[in-house]
C-alpha cells in the first residue's frame, strides 16, 4: 500500500491534506483502541500540516484595494515537516489485539514519512495475518515539504477595508483521478483586511501600508474506505483562524511585506462504519467506527512572515517565508485591479 504524494493535493482550490484511504484502512485492526492509537500517531503530522496550511496565502501586501477593486490569487504553501514527525515509536503496551512482529524495530513512518518497507504488525489471534502502513515519502518526493494549494478572491470595500473569500462547493475529487475512492471535499473561508494606518496621526502620512488582518477557513473531506460503500468512511475536518498585523512598502513593481501574528487551528478525523478486517480469517472480528476514538490535533502558536511581490500591469507574483511551528514557504500568482 503505497500512497502517492498527490493525495496531499486534493484540488487546486483546497488547502488541506487528503489522507490515503488504503493506509487508514490498513490500521483498522484489532480493537477500537488499537486503531485509535495507531491512527493518531500515523496521521497527526498530516493533520497539523493542514492546520498550518489553511492559515497561509491570505495576502501579499498590507495595502487594501480601492472600493470595488479586486484580485484573484492562486498560491501554494509548502509546509516543512520536521524529521522527528516523519516517524513514530510504537508502544506495544498500548496495543491489545495487535502487536509488532519485531518489537525491537518499532519505528514506524507517519503518513508523511518513508514509503519503504516498514515494521510489520500482526494480529495476536492469527499471527500469519500481518500488515504495514507506509508513508507518502515527502522527504524524497517533495524535498520534505507538504504542498497546500489555495485559491481565493479579494474585493475592496469602503473605509479602507478589503474582504477575502475562499469557497469550494462539495466536489468528488475521485472523478478527477486525484484519489482512488470516492472523496468529497468542501472549503469555506473569509478574511478581512483593515487599513489601520489611516487612524494614526503622523503615521498616516508616511509612505508605507499598515493593516490588521483576521481570517478563518474550514475544510472538510469525507472518503470511502471501501470503494462503493458509503457507510464505511473516514471524515476529516479542519478549522483555522489567524490574527495578524501587516506592513508593506512599494518600490515601483516590487512590494516588500511582512507580518506578525498568531494562529489558532484544530483538526479532527473520525472513522465511521463497520469493519471486519480484524480477528482470524475464519472468524473475523467486527469493529464499529464508533469504537475508534476521533483523532484531534490542535496547532496554535505565533508566526512571523516576510516576503515580496512583483506586479507587472495587472499580474502579480509573490513569495514569502513564515517562521512558525512548521516553517512554510508560500508562493503564488494572480491578477489584481485597483
Amino acid at each position: 500500500m503505497k500512497p502517492n504524494v498527490t493525495l496531499l493535493i486534493a484540488f487546486l482550490a483546497v488547502s488541506a491534506s487528503v489522507f490515503g484511504q488504503d493506509e487508514v484502512k490498513a490500521l483498522i485492526r484489532g480493537s477500537g483502541s488499537d486503531a485509535g492509537y495507531l491512527l493518531k500517531e500515523f496521521m497527526s503530522p498530516a493533520l497539523k500540516v493542514s492546520n498550518i496550511g489553511l492559515n497561509q496565502g491570505w495576502y501579499n501586501t498590507a495595502g487594501t484595494h480601492k472600493k470595488f477593486g479586486f484580485d484573484v490569487t492562486v498560491s501554494s504553501a509548502f509546509v516543512s515537516v520536521p524529521e522527528a514527525d516523519l516517524s513514530f515509536k510504537v508502544d506495544n503496551t498500548k496495543l491489545t489485539d495487535v502487536q509488532l512482529v519485531n518489537p525491537s524495530n518499532g519505528t514506524v513512518p507517519t503518513y508523511l514519512g518513508s514509503d519503504q518497507v516498514s515494521p510489520q504488525f500482526r494480529l495476536k489471534s492469527d499471527q500469519s495475518a500481518t500488515f504495514t502502513a507506509e508513508g507518502a515519502n515527502i522527504k524524497d518526493n517533495s524535498a520534505g515539504f507538504a504542498p497546500i494549494p489555495v485559491v481565493q478572491a479579494g474585493i475592496g470595500l469602503p473605509k479602507g477595508n478589503e474582504l477575502k473569500i475562499r469557497f469550494l462547493p462539495a466536489i468528488d475529487i475521485s472523478s478527477m483521478g486525484l484519489v482512488k475512492n470516492k472523496t468529497t471535499v468542501t472549503l469555506i473561508g473569509a478574511g478581512l483586511v483593515h487599513d489601520i494606518k489611516q487612524h494614526i496621526p503622523v503615521i498616516s502620512q508616511l509612505p508605507f501600508d499598515l493593516s490588521a488582518f483576521v481570517g478563518y477557513s474550514k475544510y472538510t473531506a469525507e472518503s470511502e474506505l471501501d470503494n462503493g460503500n458509503s457507510a464505511n468512511v473516514s471524515r476529516f475536518e479542519t478549522s483555522a483562524f489567524t490574527v495578524q498585523g501587516l506592513i508593506s512598502k512599494k518600490f515601483s513593481i516590487l512590494t516588500l511585506y511582512g507580518s506578525l501574528g498568531y494562529n489558532f487551528a484544530s483538526a479532527k478525523m473520525e472513522i465511521k462504519g463497520v469493519y471486519k478486517d480484524a480477528g482470524t480469517s475464519s472468524n473475523p472480528k467486527t469493529i464499529n467506527g464508533s469504537e475508534i476514538a476521533p483523532v484531534n490535533i490542535s496547532s496554535s502558536g505565533p508566526r512571523a512572515t516576510a516576503g515580496f511581490r512583483l506586479k507587472l500591469l495587472i499580474f502579480t507574483l509573490h513569495t514569502d517565508y513564515t517562521l512558525q511551528e512548521y516553517s512554510t514557504i508560500t508562493t503564488g500568482f494572480g491578477l489584481s485591479i485597483r
